[in-house]
C-alpha cells in the first residue's frame, strides 16, 4: 500500500485549519491558519502488485492503471522493445516508468526501444549495460534519473529527445553543441567524455542535473548560456567571475574547480540549483577557494568576511574550503546550510557572537544550537579526537562531514543522528553508537568504506551502512 497526496483548494469550503510550524531557532511549534485561498492535502491510498510477463518484471498500480518496469528477468534478451500497454489479470495498464536500476548489468542487451507512454526513467536504469549500442528515447519522457547510461561504454549514439539530453558517447572528439530546444541535461550526460574540448548549450536549457560533465578532463572553457552557469572546468586557476546576466548556477557547476581561489558573483545571480542526489553543495570540492565576493547590488546574495550569505545576512550558505583559522557567526544568522563547513580542512574554530539567538559555540570552537542540545558543525581542521559533550541529543546533518578526526566519542544522551552526519570521515576507523540512539537517517555514514561501525542490537536492519561487512553489533 502506498499513498498519493492530492491538494484541494479551500475556496468556497469555508474552513479554517490550525497547523503547527517549526521555528528555526526555538524548535517549538507555533500556530497558523489556513484560509479559503489555501489548500489542504488528502492522501489517496494505492494498491500495487508485481508480476513477470515475457521476461520483464512489472509493478502494477491498480488505482492509476499504470505499470512500472522493475527489472529484466530474462538476462539473455539482446533487443528489448517495451510496449505502451501490458495486460495483467485481464486488464490493460499503461507502461509509464522505467524503474531505478531496472536494467543494471544486463550485459547481453544491445538495443532498447521505449514507447511513447514512458514518462520517467529512474536512476541508474541502464548502468553497466556494457554492450548497449542503441536506445530510442521518446518525446513523452519528461524526467530522467542520475547516471542512467553511466558505464555504457559501447553506446556510441547521441541520446536525446526534443527536450532532454541524456548521453554523449565517450568517444566523441572536439567541440559539441547541444541541440536547440533542449531544456534539461541529465546527470552523467557527458560522463567520461575526455576528448571533449568545449560544449555550447542553447538558451533553451533551463536545468542541468548533478554531475553532467563528470570526468571531462579536456574541457578548456566554462559552459554556460545567457542565464544559466553550467560548469567550470578543472583546468581553471585563480579568480573566476560569473558573467553578468547569469541568473542561476547549476547544482554541481564548480565540483571540479579545485584550483579556483576566488569566486565573484555579479548582481544578476538569483539562485543556486539544489540537487539532493549530490548533497546540495555546489562548492564541495573547491579545495583552493579562499573567498566569495558578491556584487553589492545583488538582491539575493551577499559576502561577509569572504563567506557566502543570503542578502539579509541571516543565512550562512558556505564558508570557503580554504578558509584558515577561525570564523565568526554573526548575531543575525538564523540558518546555516548543511554543508556550510564541509571540507573546510584548515578551519579549527567557530565562534558565535553573543547576541545570536539560534547558535552557540563551545570553548573548543564546535558549533551547537543555542541550548547545546544539537551539535551543528565541527570545524574540518580539527584533528585527533573529540568527545561530544554529554547533553547533546542530536548530531545534525553534515556535522562531521569530511572530518579529519580519528576518534569521536558519542555520549549516551544522543538519540538521533541526521543524514550525512559522518559523511566521508576518511580518518575515522571505528565509531561506537550508544544504545540511546533510536534514529539514524539514511546516508549518515555515506562514503565511509573503511569505517567499522559498532551498533546496538536494537538498530540491526535499521541503519543505512556503507559497508555491511564492517558492522559489529552488541
Amino acid at each position: 500500500m502506498n499513498r498519493t497526496v492530492i491538494k484541494i483548494p479551500l475556496l468556497g469550503i469555508g474552513l479554517i485549519v490550525s497547523v503547527g510550524i517549526m521555528s528555526a531557532c526555538s524548535g517549538k511549534a507555533s500556530v497558523s491558519s489556513l484560509t479559503s485561498s489555501d489548500t489542504i492535502e488528502i492522501p489517496i491510498e494505492h494498491e500495487y502488485s508485481k508480476a513477470t510477463i515475457e521476461g520483464i518484471e512489472y509493478k502494477f498500480d491498480h488505482s492509476a492503471h499504470t505499470a512500472e518496469v522493475l527489472s529484466l528477468q530474462n538476462v539473455n534478451i539482446t533487443v528489448l522493445k517495451i510496449t505502451e500497454k501490458i495486460k495483467y489479470n485481464n486488464e490493460w495498464y499503461n507502461v509509464t516508468r522505467i524503474g531505478n536500476m531496472a536494467f543494471k548489468q544486463c550485459y547481453e542487451l544491445t538495443t532498447v526501444i521505449l514507447p511513447n507512454s514512458i514518462l520517467e526513467i529512474g536512476t541508474c536504469a541502464f548502468i553497466f549495460c556494457n554492450n548497449l549500442k542503441s536506445v530510442v528515447l521518446p518525446n513523452s519522457v519528461k524526467k530522467v534519473g542520475g547516471d542512467v547510461f553511466s558505464y555504457c561504454e559501447n553506446l556510441n549514439e547521441i541520446v536525446h529527445n526534443n527536450h532532454i539530453f541524456a548521453h554523449l558517447p565517450q568517444s566523441y572528439k572536439g567541440a559539441y553543441s547541444v541541440p536547440n530546444g533542449i531544456e534539461i541535461i541529465v546527470d552523467g550526460a557527458f560522463y567520461k567524455c575526455d576528448q571533449l574540448t568545449s560544449v555550447t548549450i542553447p538558451n533553451s536549457v533551463k536545468h542541468i542535473d548533478g554531475m553532467a560533465f563528470s570526468c571531462c578532463n579536456n574541457l578548456s572553457a566554462p559552459v554556460y548560456n545567457d542565464h544559466l552557469f553550467a560548469y567550470l572546468p578543472s583546468c581553471w586557476r585563480g579568480e573566476f567571475s560569473i558573467p553578468e546576466g547569469i541568473e542561476n548556477i547549476a547544482s554541481m557547476a564548480f565540483f571540479s574547480a579545485d584550483k579556483m581561489t576566488k569566486l565573484v558573483f555579479p548582481k544578476s545571480v538569483k539562485g543556486i540549483d539544489a540537487n539532493d542526489y549530490y548533497f546540495n553543495d555546489v562548492f564541495l570540492d573547491c579545495s583552493s577557494l579562499r573567498s566569495f565576493d558578491v556584487h553589492p547590488e545583488n538582491q539575493y546574495f551577499s559576502s561577509i568576511d569572504g563567506m557566502l550569505y543570503n542578502k539579509k545576512g541571516t543565512k550562512l550558505i558556505k564558508v570557503p574550503n580554504a578558509k584558515y583559522g577561525k570564523v565568526v557567526i554573526l548575531e543575525d544568522v538564523t540558518v546555516i546550510d548543511t554543508f556550510a563547513f564541509a571540507n573546510t580542512t584548515h578551519l579549527n574554530y567557530i565562534e558565535v557572537e553573543s547576541g545570536n539567538q539560534c547558535y552557540s559555540s563551545s570553548l573548543d570552537g564546535v558549533l551547537f544550537n543555542k541550548s547545546k542540545s544539537s551539535l551543528v558543525a565541527c570545524p574540518g581542521g580539527k584533528q585527533n579526537s573529540y568527545i561530544i559533550p554529554d547533553g547533546v541529543e542530536v548530531i545534525e546533518s553534515g556535522a562531521f562531514a569530511f572530518s579529519n578526526l580519528s576518534t569521536i566519542v558519542i555520549p549516551n544522551s544522543v538519540t538521533s543522528i541526521k543524514r550525512h552526519a559522518f559523511r566521508n570521515c576518511d580518518k575515522l576507523s571505528t565509531l561506537k553508537i550508544p544504545q540511546s540512539v533510536v534514529s539514524i537517517e539514511e546516508e549518515a555514514f555515506w562514503g565511509d568504506s573503511d569505517l567499522t561501525l559498532i551498533l546496538p542490537e536494537s538498530l540491526r536492519g535499521k541503519v543505512d551502512v556503507w559497508a555491511e561487512d564492517k558492522v559489529i553489533y552488541y
